[in-house]
């Protein structure tokens, strides 16, 4: 399963196929034992939300970050009781933390002189390098997802 790379304005947006979406879910337990908060960063179109909606149904809050809108729209209007918010979800601050974070982060390294280069957030480089303590050198942006994800994860998380 080779992801391919999207060509959504070079964001290191990678698709993940339908069969990783479950995969990773298989992962979970058959039942859940409470309603959960959960996150998907770098939605896009929710493919992560959508499917644990499908297999644990509506009982959990569930809540999507993208930078594209777009993509968003159509996660909105796929699972209109889920909470989305257009925003960079390295800067997004949101006032609540999650029990589970799902999702296929972007891959790249922020600049334009390497192999998987993404041009498009240099000028947001030193402000990402303010937030994340993990970021040194030619960094790869799903770094900075894994770091920020656990940061917002609860106790129970």
């Amino acid at each position: 399963m080779s992801p391919r790379r999207a060509s959504l304005g070079g964001l290191g947006v990678v698709e993940t196929p339908a069969a990783g979406v479950e995969a990773m879910l298989s992962l979970l337990p058959e039942r859940l034992s409470s309603s959960l908060k959960v996150l998907e960063p770098a939605c896009g179109e929710a493919p992560f939300l959508r499917a644990f909606a499908r297999k644990y149904g509506s009982s959990h809050r569930l809540y999507g970050v993208d930078v594209r809108s777009e993509p968003l729209a159509a996660a909105a209007q796929a699972l209109p009781l889920a909470h989305f918010f257009h925003a960079d979800y390295l800067l997004w601050n949101p006032s609540e933390r999650f029990d589970l974070i799902l999702g296929n982060p972007p891959y790249g390294i922020v600049g334009d002189a390497s192999h998987y280069a993404i041009p498009e957030l240099l000028t947001q480089k030193p402000i990402y390098k303010k937030f994340f303590t993990t970021w040194f050198g030619k960094y790869n942006l799903y770094g900075a997802f894994i770091e920020k994800s656990i940061r917002l994860l609860s106790d129970r998380g």
